[in-house]
C-alpha cells in the first residue's frame, strides 16, 4: 500500500480556485466565469478526502470518529468566527430588518443547509445577493452534508466489494468505481428534473443533488489512481497538463455557456474533468506541477480557505453602504487588503493551532460546535430583538388611509371634501407615494381611492407571485379592481416600472397594453406614474449606521448612489415609457424621478427606506417640490 504523499501543487490548485471565485466577486466582467473556482474546489476536496478514505478503509483501519474529529478542527474554526463577526457587525450596523436576514442565513449555516436557505430567498447572481455576508457558505453546506452521506456510502461499497469479490481492493476496486461514475453522472443529470413540478421552488444553483456530481468527480479520479500505475512521460503529462489548464481558463472567460438548465449540471463536467486531468497529470510531474507548487502559490493556496470565508463577508459590508456593482479602486485595495489581512490571522492565530490539537470527536463536538452555535443562536436572539429602525427614514410605507396588501378600509387620500373621483392603483410603488398622493390631492382638489400591493401592478387578468406577497391576493385584488375602476373618470396606474422582475415577465407587457386599451376604450382619463428607479445602496444605511456610532461620510470620498442598477432599472422603464407614448398618445406618461435629488438626501436626511423605494419623508418632499413645478392631474380629467 503507498503512503499518501503530500501534493503541494494541489495547494497551488486551491490558489488558483480561490482568486478565480475572488476577482468574480470584486467584478464579474474581470473573469465572468470566475465562480467556477467553488467547482474546482468540489474537485479537490472530492479527491483528497476519497483519497484518505479509500486508502483506509482498504486498509481495514478506518476510524468514522477520527475523520469527524478532523474535519471539525479543520473547517469549523475560522467558519465560527466569520459568522459570529458578521452577526455582531450586523446587529451593529445593518438596518434591523436587515440584519434579521443574516441572523437567519446564520442560524441556516450553523446546520450546514445555507444551500437550501438561499436556494428559497437567493438568487446568486441577483445584485441584492452582494449585500448578504454568508451568502458563500452554500458551498460549505453542500461540502459538509456531502461529508455526513459519503464516508458512510464509501465503507459500504468496500464492504460490500469484498464480500462479494475476495480479493480484497483488486476486486472491490472496479466495483467502487462503477457506482461512483454512475452517482456522479446521475447527480449532474438531475439537474434537468423540474422540481417546479413537484411544487418546489429552489433555486438548482445552491442544490446539493446538482453538486454531489462535482465532488464525485474528484472521488472517481481518488479511487482510479489509488492503484499502482506507470506514470506519464514528460511529453504526455505536458499535453494533458495544457488541455486541463487551456479547458479552466476558457471556462473562466467565456460568457453565455455556464447557465441554467445545462449547468450546474452536465456542462459542469468541463472544469471538473478539467480540474481532474490537472491533478492527475500534475502527479507524473508535468512543468504545471513546478508551477503550481511555486512557494508564494503554495502559501496562498494554504489561505485559500481562509481567504474564501473572509473576502465575501468583506466585500458584502462594503457594498452594503458603498451600493452593489462596481467598486472603486481605492475601495477594492482597502478590501481586500482586509481579506488577506484577516485570513493570514485566522490561518496562524486560529486554524492552524486548532488543527494540531488533539481533540477527541467528543471534545471537537462540544469545544468547536456546540459553545459557538450557542453563541451564533444568542447573537440571533439578540438580533430578533432590535427595535425597528424608527423614524419616517426607514419605512416606505406610511400606511395612512393607503389599502396596502388589504381591501379593507376606506383607502381615501387628498382633500376629503370631494368626492371619490381618482383611482390610483398598483404595486408597492403606489404605496411609497402615500403621503405624495394625500399631499398632492389636497393642493389639487381631488380625492383618490388608492390601492396598493407588492409587486402585484393593477392590470387586468394579470397575477404575479413571490415569496414575500400573499399568495393568490393579486390575482383577488386585481380581479376586485377590475369591477370597482368604473367608478371613477381618472385612473392612475404607478408601478415600479424598472423591475427585472417585470421585464423579464412575458405576461407583462401583454396584460399592461390589454389593460390600456381597455381603460381608454371605457372613456377613462389614464396617467401612469413613475416614481423611482434602483440604487446601489440607500442613504439610509449609512444614516443609521451613523445614529449607532460610526461615522460614514461616504460622499467625500466619491459615493454616489447612481450607478449601474440604477441604469438598468431606468433602461427598463424608458422602454415601458416608448411603448406607451407611442402605442397609447392619450395616456399621460408622468416621471416623478427628476423631481428628486440627485443624491437621494434633502437637508440631510434620506428620502429612500430602501434601495428602490421612497420613505415616508421622502414622499413628502417630492410632493413639495413636484407641486412647486406643475400638475399632477389635469382638473378636465376629475369632471
Amino acid at each position: 500500500m503507498r503512503k499518501l504523499e503530500y501534493r503541494a501543487d494541489i495547494d497551488g490548485l486551491r490558489a488558483l480556485a480561490v482568486l478565480a471565485v475572488i476577482i468574480f466577486h470584486i467584478n464579474p466582467e474581470w473573469m465572468p466565469n470566475g465562480f467556477l473556482g467553488v467547482d474546482v474546489f468540489f474537485v479537490i476536496s472530492g479527491f483528497l478526502i476519497t483519497r484518505i478514505l479509500y486508502e483506509a478503509g482498504s486498509r481495514g483501519i478506518w476510524s468514522l470518529s477520527d475523520f469527524y474529529a478532523k474535519r471539525i478542527r479543520r473547517i469549523l474554526p475560522v467558519f465560527f468566527v466569520v459568522v459570529l463577526l458578521s452577526l455582531a457587525l450586523a446587529y451593529w450596523l445593518f438596518l434591523p430588518n436587515d440584519a434579521l436576514a443574516v441572523g437567519k442565513s446564520a442560524i441556516a449555516a450553523i446546520f450546514f443547509a445555507a444551500n437550501f436557505y438561499h436556494a428559497r430567498h437567493s438568487d446568486y447572481f441577483d445584485a441584492g445577493a452582494e449585500e448578504q455576508p454568508l451568502l458563500h457558505l452554500w458551498s460549505l453546506s453542500i461540502e459538509e452534508q456531502f461529508y455526513f452521506i459519503f464516508p458512510a456510502l464509501l465503507l459500504g461499497l468496500l464492504a460490500f466489494g469484498r464480500r462479494f469479490r475476495p480479493r480484497a481492493q483488486r476486486g472491490s476496486r472496479p466495483f467502487v468505481l462503477g457506482v461512483l461514475i454512475s452517482l456522479a453522472v446521475l447527480s449532474l443529470a438531475l439537474a434537468w428534473f423540474p422540481l417546479e413540478a413537484l411544487g418546489i421552488n429552489l433555486d438548482a444553483y445552491y442544490l446539493s443533488h446538482t453538486r454531489f456530481g462535482e465532488l464525485l468527480v474528484g472521488a472517481v479520479l481518488a479511487v482510479w489512481s489509488s492503484r499502482e500505475r506507470k506514470p506519464l512521460g514528460p511529453r504526455q503529462a505536458s499535453l494533458l497538463g495544457g488541455i486541463a489548464v487551456a479547458l479552466l481558463l476558457i471556462s473562466f472567460y467565456s460568457q453565455g455557456i455556464f447557465t441554467s438548465p445545462w449547468f450546474p449540471g452536465l456542462l459542469a463536467l468541463i472544469p471538473t474533468l478539467a480540474t481532474a486531468l490537472l491533478i492527475y497529470a500534475n502527479a507524473s510531474g508535468s512543468p504545471f506541477r513546478r508551477l503550481f507548487a511555486l512557494s508564494p502559490v503554495v502559501w496562498l493556496g494554504r489561505l485559500s480557505y481562509s481567504l474564501y470565508l473572509w473576502h465575501w463577508m468583506v466585500l458584502a459590508f462594503v457594498r452594503y453602504f458603498w451600493g452593489v456593482g462596481e467598486l472603486p479602486l481605492w475601495l477594492i485595495v482597502l478590501a481586500m487588503g482586509v481579506t488577506l489581512g484577516a485570513s493570514v490571522g485566522t490561518y496562524y492565530l486560529v486554524e492552524q493551532p486548532i488543527r494540531r490539537r488533539p481533540y477527541t470527536l467528543k471534545q471537537s463536538l462540544g469545544r468547536l460546535y456546540l459553545l459557538p452555535a450557542c453563541a451564533v443562536a444568542l447573537l440571533f436572539f439578540a438580533i430578533k430583538r432590535l427595535e425597528p429602525a424608527q423614524g419616517p427614514y426607514f419605512a416606505y410605507i406610511d400606511g395612512t388611509n393607503c389599502c396596502f396588501d388589504t381591501l379593507e378600509g376606506d383607502c381615501l387620500m387628498g382633500d376629503q371634501t370631494q368626492r371619490p373621483q381618482v383611482l390610483i392603483a398598483g404595486d408597492s410603488h403606489t404605496g411609497h407615494l402615500s403621503r405624495f398622493w394625500d399631499y398632492v390631492g389636497r393642493r389639487e382638489g381631488w380625492n383618490a381611492f388608492v390601492s396598493a400591493s407588492r409587486s402585484c401592478p393593477f392590470f387586468f387578468g394579470y397575477d404575479y407571485y413571490d415569496t414575500w406577497q400573499i399568495e393568490g391576493f393579486c390575482a383577488l385584488r386585481n380581479a376586485w379592481l377590475r369591477q370597482e375602476y368604473r367608478h371613477y373618470p381618472t385612473i392612475v396606474l404607478a408601478s415600479y416600472w424598472g423591475s427585472p422582475q417585470y421585464a423579464a415577465d412575458p405576461k407583462f407587457m401583454p396584460a399592461l397594453k390589454h389593460t390600456l386599451s381597455e381603460l381608454l376604450k371605457h372613456g377613462k382619463s389614464v396617467y401612469v406614474v413613475n416614481s423611482c428607479y434602483q440604487v446601489g445602496a440607500p442613504p439610509s444605511r449609512a444614516y443609521y449606521a451613523n445614529g449607532r456610532g460610526l461615522s460614514l461620510p461616504l460622499q467625500e470620498y466619491g459615493w454616489h448612489p447612481r450607478g449601474r442598477l440604477y441604469a438598468q432599472t431606468r433602461s427598463y422603464a424608458e422602454r415601458i415609457k416608448n411603448i406607451v407614448q407611442s402605442e397609447f398618445p392619450s395616456v399621460r406618461w408622468v416621471d416623478l424621478e427628476p423631481y428628486l435629488p440627485q443624491d437621494f438626501v434633502h437637508d440631510g436626511l434620506p428620502i429612500l427606506g430602501d434601495n428602490r423605494h421612497l420613505n415616508a419623508y421622502g414622499a413628502e418632499v417630492l410632493a413639495k417640490i413636484f407641486s412647486q413645478n406643475g400638475r399632477l392631474i389635469e382638473p378636465k380629467d376629475l369632471q
